[in-house]
């Protein structure tokens, strides 16, 4: 597998979304993974070699080669496609990583129970067993579309508006220094939103503060408990909102602040960040 991305913060979702993933997982079945950075700035998207691959000439891009058999370990091509092909897209992209992860994790425990009875069904692509790890809930249907309403508040709604795609179409009075407030008109209402959900299932923020203080971690889906798709996407665009704009996030936003604020620090982030 081969993942084109970017190596600016444009579209800083983009990379955490493939940082989400359990790296050591997929490269411990499939070896001839590696990342491609594609510089935005310096318009590589724009190259002929790259539109073959995504004719939008958009980052990221997916490319999935089959696993021949004389290459399998494993059994792993039952994971991967019998033919190549190619993923554009942040969001179809994580999904499709997160599933290929569980697959991993449920098929060895899969096998661990058949050796105890023959009636246990095995995993597949096509066949996934649904356990609660997933990072877009699939066990309570609420939280699952709960869960990609946050993440397409920032994907659709705010990470377009800032892309530099457009920023290079913005009339010349909205170039320069005038982009910071471009942006941060795009950023701010978005955040309007996210802390309306957020606000919901925390209450009050004096609520969120006990629960800091208690050590407990917090998530942008309370119910599930752990890091989801909303969280991937949350985490880079609050950061991008202090970095690029003049929002000041912890004041104007506390309930999105304390998300990112006790997340930020996770490997799945850092890493975005060397």
């Amino acid at each position: 597998m081969m993942m084109n991305n970017h190596n600016n913060n444009n579209n800083i979702s983009d990379q955490s979304n493939l940082n989400s993933i359990d790296q050591h997982q997929l490269y411990q079945k499939f070896k001839k993974n590696h990342l491609v950075h594609v510089d935005l700035f310096a318009k590589a998207n724009e190259e002929s070699s790259y539109s073959t691959i995504n004719p939008m000439k958009q980052v990221p891009s997916l490319l999935i080669q089959p696993i021949h058999e004389h290459e399998e370990e494993e059994g792993a091509s039952q994971y991967m496609p019998s033919n190549a092909m190619t993923l554009t897209q942040s969001l179809p992209i994580v999904e499709f990583l997160d599933h290929l992860v569980q697959l991993i994790h449920e098929k060895t425990s899969k096998m661990e129970e058949s050796q105890a009875s023959s009636n246990v069904q095995m995993c597949s692509l096509k066949n996934p067993c649904m356990n609660n790890n997933y990072l877009i809930p699939k066990h309570d249907l609420f939280l699952e579309f709960k869960t990609r309403q946050l993440s397409e508040i920032i994907n659709a709604g705010i990470q377009p508006m800032q892309n530099i795609q457009l920023l290079r179409m913005l009339p010349k009075e909205l170039r320069g220094e005038q982009n910071k407030k471009w942006i941060g008109e795009w950023h701010r209402k978005g955040l309007r939103h996210i802390e309306f959900l957020l606000k919901e299932q925390y209450e009050s923020i004096h609520i969120v503060k006990e629960l800091v203080n208690s050590g407990t971690t917090l998530y942008s889906i309370r119910e599930y408990g752990k890091l989801t798709l909303a969280d991937l996407c949350l985490v880079p665009s609050v950061e991008a909102s202090i970095e690029r704009t003049d929002i000041h996030v912890e004041e104007e936003f506390p309930f999105s602040f304390a998300i990112y604020n006790s997340l930020k620090n996770l490997d799945v982030f850092t890493q975005t960040r060397s």
